[in-house]
């Protein structure tokens, strides 16, 4: 709004509303699926940069179409009348804000367009309403600038107290009750079978989703994974680290000179793409990639995507027996392949969080949150567990909810809607959860992933990526597949069911950290 009153000073316009608005019930006829609000009229009236009064009447209705994704929003200007001074073009400029009323997640749309000599005038704003639910539509704005041979002589803003706010409603294909009610049946057969779930969201199954306060569901592609943690009391799944073994081809990146960053990290970590991780890992039930990797750029000009070497960022630790690799073998200190925190492409930092996987009895997953940048906590309950004579996995990522909510700095663009992937252990210590899913663009937030797991009844959760690398690879033949159809495999590896490639360049993002997950035979 300020932006605007500067442009107006330095036009020397008076901008005012002189007389006071009403409503008319009547509006463009519309389907049975739209809403309008009622045509509102208003009259202006100012001296321009001439000291000529000049006037405009005019009125507007909004409409919306309910229930049907995208939403639209048709915002009408009917009987445009402007007198007082003779002009050849009219500027237009609408801006629109849609929230979302349970997330609050708020979209601010815009268009700015010349037109000649018009009295009516229509502009549709198209979102994607990806959450089902209600949403809050305002008019911020209806900017009116009328000019003649490209000089201003007049200049009408609709905005403050006269704002215009409605509703608008998205119906989901299937309700967020429905959509558990098949996750929960779900679950109950896997603990009954043995045999691991895929819930494939993405056609008419949505992603459901909980605040506590309400819930919705998020029209987008995703993988939700319900696997045993124990079965007739024995550990059903073992978990292993993709470790750098630093030999044969583990070694390429160390001798790869370039394969560092400016302040002497080293990016000794080779990359692998989803289906070269499984196979690694010695072909798992599935594979997903563990932790944030370092993207700073790398010497000589050379980058991660360039020469294919980076590091794990956090604690990154496994000393499970009989591995793939071994374990993880971490030089010079054992917990950790690179820096214990995240550290963005332009060098800000931020804390990461910790899980850890304790091989038990009960086979034990739970999350640590770190308090800073440079808090140790994490290392030295690494090193308890350690000396204390556990086999233990430790990962690192953004624990779910609490640093969601935290004032502190959180890594990896947490509020933007990407694809992401998320583990956890359901409370009463029965299953584990994976879920990968998004696109991205418009895809999922942090937040949604905290809501994704607050719905299943878990309390806490960790994301472990999120962006073009947030990706799993399954055994193609080992789950039992509900929801929606599982689609066609982005890897063409044998045997292996790769998730769909979000990255727009159409290719796998490789990544130096994978977790595999195996049965225990």
């Amino acid at each position: 709004m300020f932006k605007y009153s500067i442009l107006a000073i330095l036009l020397g316009l008076n901008i005012s509303v002189v007389h006071a608005n009403y409503i008319d019930e009547y509006s463009s006829e519309r389907s049975e699926n739209w809403n309008c609000w009622g045509r509102l009229y208003y009259t202006f009236e100012n001296r321009n940069n001439d000291n000529k009064k000049v006037s405009l009447s005019i009125n507007t209705d909004i409409c919306d179409r309910k229930e049907i994704r995208p939403l639209f929003v048709d915002v009408y200007l009917h009987n445009i009348k402007f007198s007082g001074a003779s002009y050849n073009k009219t500027s237009i400029d609408i801006i629109v804000d849609i929230e979302h009323k349970l997330t609050g997640q708020t979209e601010v749309m815009r268009i700015t367009e010349d037109v000649g000599k018009v009295s009516e005038y229509m502009k549709r704003f198209e979102y994607p309403a990806a959450k089902s639910g209600e949403y809050e539509i305002t008019i911020k704005q209806i900017w009116l600038m009328f000019r003649n041979n490209g000089r201003t002589v007049g200049s009408f803003q609709i905005r403050g107290d006269n704002v215009r706010t409605g509703n608008g409603y998205i119906k989901p294909n299937y309700t967020n009750d429905a959509v558990m009610a098949l996750i929960n049946e779900a679950k109950k057969e896997t603990l009954q079978t043995g045999k691991p779930s895929h819930i494939v969201f993405g056609g008419n199954y949505e992603i459901p989703m909980s605040t506590g306060s309400g819930k919705y569901t998020l029209a987008n592609k995703g993988n939700l994974l319900i696997i045993p943690r124990v079965r007739n009391n024995e550990k059903y799944i073992i978990p292993h680290l993709l470790g750098d073994t630093h030999k044969g081809e583990a070694a390429r990146c160390e001798g790869t000179a370039s394969a560092r960053t400016s302040d002497g990290t080293l990016e000794y970590a080779e990359l692998y793409n989803p289906d070269e991780a499984w196979l690694k890992l010695e072909k798992p039930l599935v594979a997903l990639n563990a932790n944030y990797f370092d993207v700073r750029p790398q010497l000589n000009g050379a980058t991660w995507k360039s020469n294919k070497c980076s590091t794990p960022l956090g604690i990154y630790f496994d000393n499970i027996s009989n591995g793939p690799t071994q374990g993880t073998h971490n030089e010079p200190n054992k917990y950790f392949a690179g820096p214990s925190y995240f550290i963005d492409e332009d060098g800000s930092k931020a804390p990461l969080d910790a899980l850890f996987w304790k091989m038990d009895l009960n086979s034990s997953i739970e999350v640590y949150y770190s308090n800073g940048v440079s808090d140790p906590a994490i290392e030295q309950h690494a090193i308890e567990l350690d000396n204390s004579g556990y086999k233990f996995l430790a990962i690192a990522g953004t624990g779910l909810p609490l640093s969601v909510v935290s004032p502190k700095p959180t890594p990896d663009s947490g509020s933007s809607e990407t694809t992401r992937i998320g583990i956890a252990a359901d409370d009463n210590n029965s299953v584990i959860y994976v879920f990968q899913g998004g696109s991205y663009r418009n895809g999922i937030s942090r937040t949604d992933l905290k809501n994704l797991y607050y719905g299943l009844g878990v309390s806490s959760s960790m994301e472990l990526d999120g962006g073009g690398s947030a990706a799993i690879a399954i055994d193609s033949n080992a789950f039992v597949v509900k929801g929606d159809a599982r689609p066609s495999s982005s890897c063409d590896t044998s045997g292996v069911w790769c998730s769909l490639i979000s990255q727009p360049d159409g290719k796998h993002r490789p990544v130096p950290s994978w977790l595999g997950l195996s049965i225990n035979k």
